[in-house]
């Protein structure tokens, strides 16, 4: 299942991954994993989905059981904390990130330690002053 989902994910013919979020089979596809996910990379997955959607409970639930299962995935850590940000908890945000950006690969290329790195300076200037990031779009998940 997850394999399709990458399908459609990946394979987007110039759509972005918001567009392909939306898709009734992906919606779908989500449904089906959410009862099934038995994997971090599944769990992630629907946590990152769920969040799309504006779950934030059900996005929270998922991402801790990506983390329990895999404490190592840094992409479970880093969509955890775009859950907390969205949950209201910037500080939780901010620990949860900071462990994404521990735990990210010494290989990877600067493009993520870039994005990773924003992603908690945003946290930070929210859980300082909200009203600073008011206008200020929120970090980006990343597509599982």
């Amino acid at each position: 299942m997850l394999g399709l989902l990458d399908l459609f994910w990946n394979n987007r013919s110039g759509q972005d991954w918001v567009d392909a979020a939306r898709d009734p089979k992906v919606v779908k596809l989500i449904e089906d994993l959410a009862k099934t996910a038995r994997s971090a990379r599944q769990h992630n997955a629907v946590a990152a989905h769920r969040l799309f959607s504006g779950n934030v409970d059900a996005a929270l639930a998922s991402s801790a059981e990506a983390i329990r299962l895999r404490p190592d995935c840094w992409l479970c850590f880093h969509n955890r904390a775009a859950a907390l940000f969205a949950s209201g908890s910037a500080q939780q945000a901010i620990e949860a990130q900071r462990e994404a950006i521990n735990r990210l690969p010494e290989t990877s290329g600067a493009a993520f330690v870039t994005g990773l790195s924003q992603a908690l300076a945003f946290y930070e200037r929210a859980a300082r002053d909200p009203a600073a990031v008011a206008d200020e779009p929120t970090p980006g998940l990343i597509a599982p």
